[in-house]
């Protein structure tokens, strides 16, 4: 997650607050653009279910993430 995901917290379509950092993660950020609603910041269990499909197709299971 960066900075500017928890600055947008507030303009979720499902909330009428300002969501948690850990909301954010576990919910995703889903914001409207014009009659769109799009995911900014999709909810950790999209990322679980891609890492997953990627380990289960050959990849390594020892991933670095680096801020």
């Amino acid at each position: 997650m960066r900075l500017g995901d928890v600055v947008l917290a507030d303009n979720d379509v499902r909330f009428k607050r300002k969501l948690l950092p850990r909301e954010i993660c576990i919910n995703g950020l889903l914001l409207k653009y014009g009659i769109n609603e799009m995911y900014y910041f999709y909810p950790w269990s999209h990322y679980f279910e891609k890492l997953k499909k990627l380990v289960k197709n050959g990849a390594p299971k020892i991933i670095k993430i680096v801020g």
